[in-house]
């Protein structure tokens, strides 16, 4: 492979471990907790959009908490050859955040704190809010408990292409 190294990886490692999906399977059979279960690969990128709009919706689902769905460039050398902007970002891989989560909740009181200058500082009493795989889905409801039993996504198929990835 001829393609400079992305930092901290050799040309080696690169060899090895072509793509960002031969990565995470090597990392999950090395006992590594990673993200693979629930990352998928398609050969296009509106394939992967569509993936990651899914990847949204099905938000209130998932096993775990989640901000955003990660788009790669699967492929380790073309991901290289693509390098990183002015400010070390790489450009083979696209963050896609979740929108904002909303909540109601109670304000339950108003206290006073005095700063030891003299400065009078209001502070609210709120009750309690669950937000993300703990809110029990997207009811609203500032009571929700925890969900729990929940079952893991089904492995993504072959690696060339993208990567979406939670």
């Amino acid at each position: 492979l001829d393609a400079p190294a992305p930092p901290g990886t050799t040309a080696a490692q690169r060899a090895l471990l072509p793509s960002q999906h031969a990565t995470l399977r090597w990392l999950q059979a090395a006992g590594v907790a990673t993200v693979l279960p629930h990352s998928s690969w398609h050969p296009t990128w509106e394939g992967a959009l569509d993936a990651a709009q899914a990847w949204m919706r099905a938000r209130d689902s998932l096993p775990f908490e989640a901000d955003g769905a990660v788009l790669k460039v699967d492929s380790m050398e073309v991901a290289a050859r693509l390098g990183v902007d002015s400010g070390r970002d790489p450009r083979a891989a696209i963050a896609w955040k979740f929108a904002a989560q909303e909540r109601t909740t109670l304000l339950k009181d108003i206290t006073f704190t005095v700063g030891v200058h003299g400065k009078i500082t209001p502070m609210a009493v709120l009750e309690p809010v669950w937000f993300g795989a703990d809110a029990g889905g997207d009811s609203g409801d500032s009571g929700a408990k925890p969900k729990a039993g929940r079952k893991r996504a089904g492995s993504p198929g072959e690696a060339k292409g993208v990567c979406v990835q939670a």
